[in-house]
């Protein structure tokens, strides 16, 4: 039975690691301008951070647990989960006006860009719960990679949204929801895991696998083509070693491996 001092630890966890999104946004509206260069070196950052999250902290727990087959098996379908979610339910198109008007090619890319993370959010939500009750010290490692991937993500929604001209408290609005979104995923995961407390042990391992998969698609279908997008490769290159040298630092000091 887990104790409560645990559920309040998971969501405070969640918390943090989902609105580190608002972040990301407050450093683009206190600043006066945020290159391409240093676009994609964040974008490199979050794809390192979020690589080696998902392989040494989320798949190879499971693999340890359960065996590579069914750890292939909940990788895939977390993988293809997010795939039929992106084919069938794709991002909503829509526009919303203030007074004296917006870009609308600026605001367009950066609400797609925000809908996207918010539906990318909820499964990434499952992976903090799943980690925590499989080792806690696994579930920071992976709140932190999180929170240091959403940094990033909020300065990628918030660039093209203030060059469009909307309001900056408009703008961490949206980043909030946002990181709302993966407390929820958090809650409806954790609730999902405990409701099944029969399957407990193998459940938790599956659950890894599974946000892995799902993870990892966010990474090569969003985060890569986002981060190349604006050229200076060099510069995603770097972010992305960075990236996951400081993750491969955070998961050796907490030695889940």
């Amino acid at each position: 039975m887990i104790e409560i001092t645990d559920l309040i630890k998971i969501l405070s966890l969640s918390t943090i690691a989902g609105l580190s999104t608002v972040i990301g946004a407050f450093v683009v509206i206190t600043l006066k301008k945020i290159g391409k260069k240093i676009f994609g070196f964040f974008g490199g950052l979050s794809i390192g951070v979020m690589t080696v999250a998902t392989f040494l902290g989320l798949v190879l727990p499971s693999w340890q647990s359960i065996g590579f087959l069914l750890t292939i098996f909940s990788f895939l379908t977390g993988a293809l989960f997010m795939f039929l979610f992106d084919y069938f339910i794709p991002h909503i198109r829509f526009f919303i006006l203030e007074k004296g008007g917006l870009n609308l090619k600026l605001f367009k890319t950066g609400i797609l860009t925000i809908i996207g993370i918010t539906i990318h959010n909820f499964p990434e939500g499952l992976a903090i719960p799943s980690a925590y009750l499989s080792l806690p010290s696994l579930g920071l490692t992976i709140a932190i990679a999180i929170a240091l991937h959403n940094i990033p993500e909020g300065i990628m929604v918030s660039v093209p949204l203030l060059l469009s001209g909307l309001s900056k408290t408009k703008i961490l609005f949206l980043t909030f929801f946002s990181g709302v979104v993966e407390v929820l995923g958090s809650i409806l995961g954790l609730t999902f895991l405990l409701s099944f407390g029969n399957f407990f042990d193998n459940l938790t391992s599956l659950a890894l696998a599974f946000a892995g998969g799902a993870m990892f698609f966010i990474v090569l279908d969003e985060l890569n083509p986002t981060s190349y997008r604006e050229g200076h490769e060099h510069f995603t290159a770097l972010g992305i070693i960075l990236g996951s040298v400081l993750m491969f630092f955070l998961i050796g000091i907490f030695g889940n491996i």
